[in-house]
């Protein structure tokens, strides 16, 4: 019965009151949440965090492997979708050294 609620003896404003302040705590507390801020990495940056050469990042973003966003004149890059990529970009780096 700890999930019940047992309403008795309370008019419309008692409970339009218990509801209002239920409802602003729900509120401050969802508030509270900061949302993620989306970062954006220049080339230099985003090559130096992936420890690939600026030409290798321009192929990478040119054949797709990864998304680069145009702001201007300059080519920005999401932290979140390079460290989404980053797996994948290493895996490829080092797989046709295990061939040889």
């Amino acid at each position: 019965m700890e999930n019940s609620i047992l309403i008795r003896n309370l008019t419309v404003e008692e409970l339009r009151e218990i509801i209002r302040i239920t409802v602003k705590e729900e509120i401050q507390e969802a508030s509270t949440f900061k949302k993620k801020e989306t970062i954006y990495l220049t080339r230099k940056e985003a090559a130096a965090f992936l420890k690939i050469s600026l030409p290798t990042l321009w192929a990478y973003t040119r054949t797709g492997r990864i998304n680069g966003f145009k702001m201007g004149s300059r080519v920005l890059y999401k932290l979140e979708d390079l460290e989404n990529n980053l797996n994948e970009i290493v895996a490829s780096r080092y797989a046709h050294s295990r061939w040889r």
